[in-house]
């Protein structure tokens, strides 16, 4: 029953004084004190602030309820008690053992599904929680059916016990009891129980429901008297429910281009939600941010919800997995009560960093499959299970969207994707401007923004941080722009004038064949500390085979460039993941493997970072060569109908290092635009209807 009956309520202070008198009784003989047996000594052992906090709950629990207590005290009841949160599980059970049970004989779950149990007249209980190693879901658990056999007292304790207890014991349960949130009554008989005398004052009203064991744990480390514990837990819950004074709004932020467009609306929609003006209905539940590592998708997420006015709750699958021994259960419970936080606490952002890190069920091999696909179905409960969670807006972050759940991603999850790119100069200069607070005219900080160019502004925010430190240890607090290039040359002088030339050479050879090809357009050009940068902008996502040969001719353009004007090419093109060649063997292996635009036809290989990296290469790497080899001819075609605008754009370059669009366009007024195919007519390729 879930009410049970009601024939006038205990006092629910005076219930949990006697609990606590209970727990005190306990601990100064063999103390549980951090699980600890201490023997009876002075001064008095006391116990477990988490096995307080859990009576005091449970005496307001079942007052309602006097006949449950006389059952409990004489008879053989069941009873399944909600936590609500995982981690008030195990201190309740400490706490029904000694205040509901003392003198019962407790029967261990090992003996009772060995059937080992012998007849006895001492009344006897057995304890079913989630959480523990010995939990088990399978319909015919030994334990239950000899617990229920030798008519022991049964209690059964979860955070959701339909979700994480065997479904047998649920249902006979004679008694549903909610364990229920933290409040004021709750909080003060929690706080006289460990300062020994009540608080002169409530917590503040729009935070006790906040108030967590762990918040009352670290407050009772420090003074036991009442009022000063009463301010330390109101500080410990603003410290957690509050963005951090640091945090950023959105709109004071430069660097996120449209994103930050994006982010501030939906912030106002939560705001609007939170003031009761928009139903949630009607608001955006989550968002995808995808970004190269560095480029502020956590900087990002502490804005947001800043801008929103919401506290922030981060998670990842690393940190969860993290939590005690990282089982499966441990994790699940980690997560799910990452998520209950987050619930308790709305309108509230849940971030979920290194999403894809959950993975993809369909890629899953043989060996991890069982445990990996619980855990990507759990995420799913969380994000629109049975549970309601309202005001709860779920903020994913990853560098690999392709490796993501499809699940994840469908209406009503994480649905809106948006993408984090690299900042131009200006925005790097508003980054710069943020962080050095007025230290640097508009000259130093277009400087500084040219050297940090293809940086983050995570790059940047750390690059000024080392120049204070350099100033600082020399003595000076203020920074000079010298301080803040160093930091960005991680002390390497600036270009000799001889390799500022080559640089200015490549990336001259960038702009004019991706300009005089046509498919795509040239945001900016500059000579970084750490080589040169081209921004080339796609305006088209579905490429034919003329368009994707641009692009690998745009990559190979720089180290073409390099052999017209100095008979050899350097190493710079290649040697990493984001390098020249790296992204033209992608595009390529594209055509060939997965797009099926290549000699095998329709034919699909995987994805072509997989493809390169795997055995399915030698299929098709004669093409991807031939392909990168036709595009190497594009690109010298393209330069050769361009050589003076080819020369001028360099020489430009190399003198102000670095060219915005408009500068560009100035300079490449009289391109000649070059066709991407150079066939003669008869060899012209033709696709006409099969044979």
């Amino acid at each position: 029953m879930t009410a049970g009956s009601r024939k006038r309520p205990v006092d629910p202070r005076r219930l949990a004084r006697e609990f606590v008198a209970l727990l005190f009784e306990k601990a100064s003989g063999t103390s549980d004190v951090d699980g600890v047996d201490v023997p009876k000594k002075e001064p008095v052992a006391q116990p477990r602030v988490d096995t307080v906090v859990a009576a005091v709950h449970l005496a307001f629990a079942i007052s309602p309820f006097p006949e449950l207590l006389r059952q409990f005290r004489g008879g053989s009841p069941i009873v399944c008690i909600t936590t609500g949160v995982d981690e008030l599980v195990e201190p309740l059970e400490r706490a029904v053992s000694t205040c509901l049970l003392n003198g019962c004989v407790k029967l261990s779950q090992a003996r009772l599904r060995s059937g080992s149990i012998e007849p006895s007249s001492e009344r006897a209980y057995v304890i079913f929680r989630s959480g523990g190693d010995s939990v088990r879901r399978d319909a015919n658990d030994e334990a239950l059916t000899n617990a229920l056999e030798n008519r022991a007292v049964i209690v059964a304790l979860a955070a959701d016990p339909e979700r994480q207890l065997n479904p047998d014991l649920v249902r006979a349960a004679d008694w549903r009891i909610e364990l229920g949130g933290m409040d004021g009554p709750r909080l003060a008989a929690t706080v006289e129980a460990i300062c020994g005398a009540g608080p002169s004052r409530d917590v503040a009203c729009d935070l006790v429901q906040d108030v967590r064991a762990i918040d009352l744990q670290i407050a009772a480390r420090g003074s036991r008297v009442a009022d000063l514990m009463v301010a330390r837990v109101e500080e410990l819950v603003r410290r957690r429910a509050t963005p951090p004074a640091s945090a950023e709004t959105l709109d004071r932020l430069s660097g996120f281009g449209a994103a930050r467009d994006i982010g501030m609306a939906i912030a106002a929609d939560l705001k609007a939600f939170a003031a009761g003006e928009l139903s949630w209905s009607v608001v955006d539940r989550g968002l995808l941010l995808v970004g190269a590592p560095g480029t502020g998708k956590t900087f990002f997420a502490k804005a947001f919800a800043a801008t929103a006015d919401v506290p922030l709750i981060s998670g990842s699958l690393a940190v969860w997995q993290s939590s005690r021994e990282g089982h499966l259960g441990h994790t699940l419970a980690a997560m799910r009560r990452s998520f209950a936080d987050a619930r308790r606490r709305a309108p509230a952002v849940w971030f979920i960093d290194e999403i894809d890190s959950f993975g993809d069920r369909t890629t899953f091999t043989a060996d991890h499959r069982d445990y990996s696909s619980q855990v990507v179905n759990a995420l799913l409960e969380c994000l629109d299970g049975a549970e309601n969670r309202d005001g709860v807006f779920v903020l994913g972050a990853t560098n690999h969207p392709d490796r993501i759940d499809p699940a994840l991603r469908r209406s009503g999850r994480l649905d809106r994707i948006v993408t984090l790119r690299l900042p131009e100069l200006d925005e790097l200069m508003g980054v710069a401007r943020h962080h050095l607070q007025g230290e640097l005219d508009d000259a130093g900080l277009r400087e500084a923004g040219v050297a940090a160019l293809g940086a983050t502004p995570a790059d940047l925010a750390a690059w000024i941080r080392r120049a204070y430190a350099n100033g600082r240890r020399v003595g000076r607090r203020k920074v000079t722009l010298d301080d803040v290039l160093d930091a960005i040359r991680d002390g390497k002088p600036d270009f000799a004038p001889g390799v500022r030339r080559r640089v200015a050479f490549h990336e001259a050879g960038h702009v004019v064949v991706t300009l005089a090809l046509g498919v795509c357009r040239v945001g900016s050009a500059a000579i970084t500390s750490d080589g040169g940068h081209t921004e080339i902008l796609q305006d088209l996502t579905d490429h034919t085979v003329e368009g994707l040969t641009a692009m690998i001719a745009q990559a190979l353009a720089g180290r073409i460039a390099e052999r017209l004007v100095y008979g050899e090419i350097r190493s710079g093109s290649g040697g990493s993941r984001d390098s020249d060649i790296a992204l033209a063997t992608h595009v390529a292996t594209a055509i060939e493997a997965s797009f099926g635009l290549g000699e095998q036809g329709p034919l699909y290989l995987g994805e072509p970072d997989r493809v390169v990296g795997g055995n399915a290469f030698a299929l098709v790497s004669s093409a991807v060569r031939a392909r990168l080899r036709m595009a190497e001819e594009t690109a010298a075609r393209a330069l050769a109908a361009n050589s003076c605008t080819f020369e001028r754009v360099a020489e430009a370059l190399a003198r102000e290092t670095y060219l915005a669009r408009q500068r560009i366009e100035e300079l490449t007024r009289d391109l000649v635009k070059t066709p991407v195919f150079d066939w003669p007519e008869e060899h012209e390729p033709h696709m006409g209807p099969l044979q």
